[in-house]
């Protein structure tokens, strides 16, 4: 027996009424997330990875002019612009109400009253820049007032340094600098973003100068600023802003990536020459005062003690305080800095 005909057709499993507009959808969303993560990377240039993280010759720099020890220039593990300096259209900050606000409906401990911040003031306007962000972007280029600024934070070397950007002059416009994926002395090595990259130099945070490229041997203009809590910070500027960061981060900002590293007096880097006496630690927090003019003095910082620097306008000659450690200060300043203070406090030599 025959099976009749019949114009029934297989049944369509997937249709765009029944799917369709599912996958439209998600496909939106996850363009709209993947354009929030880029945008960061956008601003910063969005180019391809130059630098393989060890061989200081693959970061495209000219080294032909290098004024430091060559053996010192190592790879850090990123590429040029690996880890990702903010930009001023990318600074948003917040009031310390609306930071406890993040606190209360994100339950995010970003920026606790212990926790250490830069602050900076100029021309009536106040800012905190928290340590918790820097350890993730080490630069944050930002405009304070009428004040081009570069905060600058070495998570390896302790190092907190603040310069103005218009390291040109005060007639050029003002310079953005990039984490240049080197290391000098377990420093970070800052670059100047140029177009194209045609024309950068390197700019080790505690050289205080370009080392390498077209101004090599310029100095950084040095700014005054406060490193202290943010619970200090915001006794003395009830209303200062603090930078928020990059809030696609804003989890990672809560972690403690350098925890380890800071609990032992190891290094992961080289170093050279190291500071040659048994005691105090390598990794001591000290406290640097003076000018590359007039020399510098160092001393032990004071457990506990608020660290504030020079209050003196950027064209003052004016000295300027600088905080690291020990270690990386005596590797690039060994022969212009008096540390008697420090061997005093250490015992006496």
């Amino acid at each position: 027996m025959s099976t009749p005909p019949t114009d029934d057709k297989p049944e369509k499993l997937f249709t765009f009424a029944s799917a369709g507009w599912v996958l439209l959808l998600a496909g939106f969303f996850t363009l709209v997330a993947a354009a929030i993560v880029l945008y960061p990377v956008y601003e910063t240039g969005f180019h391809r990875s130059v630098g393989d993280g060890h061989d200081p010759k693959s970061y495209g720099f000219d080294l032909s002019n290098l004024t430091i020890d060559p053996q010192t220039l190592v790879g850090s593990g990123f590429p040029k612009d690996g880890i990702h300096a903010i930009v001023p259209s990318l600074v948003e900050t917040a009031t310390p109400a609306e930071v406890e606000l993040i606190h209360q409906n994100e339950h995010l401990n970003f920026l606790i009253p212990t926790d250490l911040v830069i602050g900076l003031e100029f021309d009536g306007q106040t800012r905190a820049y928290p340590i918790r962000v820097l350890n993730q972007h080490e630069i944050i280029n930002d405009v304070l007032g009428n004040t081009p600024v570069a905060v600058t934070w070495s998570p390896l070397s302790n190092s907190a340094v603040v310069f103005d950007r218009l390291i040109d002059g005060p007639t050029t416009p003002a310079i953005e600098f990039g984490v240049s994926g080197l290391l000098i002395d377990s420093t970070t090595v800052l670059f100047d973003r140029r177009p194209g990259g045609v024309g950068e130099s390197l700019w080790p945070q505690l050289a205080l100068k370009a080392v390498a490229g077209p101004r090599v041997n310029h100095p950084l203009p040095l700014l005054p600023f406060t490193l202290t809590t943010w619970k200090s910070w915001t006794a003395a500027h009830a209303d200062t802003r603090a930078v928020l960061g990059l809030r696609t981060l804003k989890t990672q900002y809560t972690y403690e990536p350098y925890s380890t590293y800071l609990s032992t007096d190891d290094l992961k880097f080289p170093v050279h020459p190291l500071w040659p006496h048994p005691r105090p630690p390598l990794k001591t927090p000290i406290r640097v005062t003076g000018t590359l003019a007039t020399g510098w003095e160092a001393q032990m910082e004071k457990p506990g003690a608020e660290a504030a620097t020079s209050s003196a306008p950027a064209t003052s000659p004016s000295t300027f305080t600088i905080h690291t450690f020990l270690f990386a200060w005596y590797a690039l300043h060994t022969n212009d800095t008096d540390y008697s203070a420090i061997e005093k406090q250490a015992g006496g030599k």
